[in-house]
């Protein structure tokens, strides 16, 4: 493989990496957005975990709702 064959297949699989990842965290918002009690339930969560300082990874695993 060439340089610009690799540079093509790294463009390609961050692209499509992002491209995922924006839609999959669209449709989060969208169906929280639909549904208040789950708005409600994952921002209690995180209050509760975090407070109101930044969360960091190993925080992330305590929210069992949220994820």
């Amino acid at each position: 493989m060439n340089d610009e064959e690799l540079t093509g297949n790294l463009f390609t699989f961050v692209a499509a990496g992002h491209e995922t990842a924006a839609m999959a965290l669209a449709w989060v918002f969208w169906l929280l957005a639909k549904d208040q009690t789950s708005q409600e339930r994952v921002r209690d969560e995180v209050i509760r975990v975090a407070g109101a300082c930044d969360i960091y990874a190993e925080q992330v695993e305590r929210l069992s709702f949220t994820r």
